[in-house]
C-alpha cells in the first residue's frame, strides 16, 4: 500500500479515531474510578456515623435496662415485704379468731353442761317434757 492510498488514509484515520476513543475511554474510566472511590468514602462515612449512632442507642438501651432492672428489683422487694406482712397479719388474725371461736365453743359447752345439770336437778331422772 502506498502512503497516499485512500484505503491507507482511511485506516490511518480509523487508527487515530480508535486512539482518541481509547484515550477518552481511559479518561472516562478514570472519572468512574474517582467517582467510585468518592462513593466508597461516602459509604464508609455513612457506615461510621450509623455505627456510632447504633452504639449510642445500644448504650441507652443498656442504661434503660439497668434502670428497669433496679426498679423491678425494688418493686419485687416491696411486694415480698408486703406479702410477708400480710401473711403475718393474716396468720395473727386467724389465730385470734380461732382462739375466740374455741373460747366461745368452750363457753357454749360449759353452758350446755350447766343447763343439762339444771334440768337433771329439776326433773331428776324423769323423762323431759316434749315441747
Amino acid at each position: 500500500m502506498e502512503p497516499n492510498d485512500p484505503t491507507s488514509n482511511t485506516l490511518l484515520e480509523i487508527k487515530s479515531e480508535l486512539r482518541d476513543m481509547n484515550t477518552r475511554n481511559e479518561q472516562r474510566f478514570e472519572q468512574v474510578d474517582l467517582r467510585f472511590e468518592r462513593m466508597e468514602w461516602r459509604i464508609d462515612g455513612v457506615e461510621d456515623r450509623l455505627g456510632k449512632r447504633i452504639d449510642g442507642v445500644e448504650a441507652r438501651i443498656d442504661r434503660m435496662e439497668d434502670r428497669l432492672d433496679k426498679r423491678i428489683d425494688g418493686v419485687e422487694s416491696r411486694l415480698d415485704k408486703r406479702i410477708d406482712e400480710l401473711d403475718v397479719s393474716f396468720s395473727r388474725r386467724l389465730t385470734e379468731t380461732e382462739i375466740r371461736l374455741s373460747t366461745a365453743i368452750n363457753g357454749l359447752a360449759g353452758t350446755l353442761h350447766d343447763v343439762h345439770r339444771l334440768l337433771q336437778d329439776r326433773f331428776g331422772r324423769r323423762k323431759l317434757p316434749d315441747n
